[in-house]
């Protein structure tokens, strides 16, 4: 199976002019690998998906060629016509297939075409093939190809506007790097960020592995967060710690919650905090 080459983080767009740019399609990255007639899906971590997604399987043996290998993004589209990511996950861990959750298959590269690997051609080249490839498909519904931007600010700026994930960066005449996390693809998110309350310890085997949050009046929970807290932020939120008996494998309530300032992707169809990273403790 082929890893896909994957983009480094960046905080800002580059705007040297190496760059074109592509909307970042928040779903699961799923390779479409055809041999011999025989296709295959898997994701980046090589667990294997063809028998979950059939409507996506008859589209890709439409086309008219018995070996390639196509990169790209699965997303389920929400009622408002944007990717919703709680919905491809509910769908891709589903022990049935889930065909009430519609499907998208973002589609911006191609490794391999009758037999031959494309991995050195430059990325302007491959995207061709790909295009080319795609035409031979009668009628297309679930496929399309990722179109590539000029202008990586403006870009992003209307993905900040649309509630989206954010932008990937893509070096003009690269090649793919198998298996790679590389700078000739960046990657850059569209955070939001909220001030947040840390009201309890999460312990797992005795060890404190995250801290429960809730909004700033201490009504609503948002979930955990763990990312960003250091080893000083830590020592903070324990010193709080109420010293009553708790599990193992529990909560531990805070005798005075710890004000911390989050950034986070998005929220959840539960109201959590998807992706929390912390910035800053308040409280010090």
């Amino acid at each position: 199976m082929l890893k896909p080459m994957e983009p480094e983080y960046r905080q800002h767009i580059d705007e040297s002019g190496n760059f074109f740019f592509q909307i970042k399609w928040d779903g699961i990255r799923l390779i479409a690998d055809m041999e011999g007639g025989r296709l295959q899906l898997y994701t980046r971590k090589a667990r294997l998906r063809t028998l979950h997604y059939p409507e996506l399987v008859e589209e890709l043996n439409a086309i008219s060629c018995s070996d390639f290998i196509i990169d790209g993004e699965l997303i389920a589209v929400g009622p408002d016509g944007l990717p919703d990511f709680q919905q491809i996950l509910k769908r891709d861990l589903a022990k049935k297939v889930r065909s009430d959750i519609p499907l998208a298959y973002m589609a911006f590269d191609c490794l391999r075409l009758e037999g031959q690997p494309l991995e050195q051609m430059e990325i302007e080249e491959r995207q061709s093939v790909l295009h080319h490839l795609l035409e031979t498909i009668g009628s297309r519904q679930l496929i399309s190809e990722c179109r590539n931007f000029d202008n990586g600010i403006e870009l992003f700026q209307q993905m900040q506007q649309r509630g989206m994930e954010g932008v990937v960066s893509k070096r003009r005449h690269s090649p793919y790097l198998v298996g790679r996390k590389t700078p000739l693809w960046q990657k850059t998110k569209c955070w939001r960020e909220l001030d947040v309350r840390a009201q309890a310890v999460n312990y797992r085997d005795g060890r404190p592995v995250s801290v429960a949050v809730t909004r700033l009046d201490g009504n609503v929970p948002l979930g955990s967060v763990s990312s960003g807290l250091s080893s000083a932020d830590w020592r903070l939120i324990l010193k709080n710690q109420e010293q009553t008996n708790w599990d193992r494998n529990g909560l531990a309530p805070l005798a005075e919650p710890v004000s911390l300032r989050v950034r986070f992707l998005e929220w959840t169809h539960e109201g959590h905090l998807r992706a929390p990273v912390v910035l800053r403790i308040y409280s010090r």
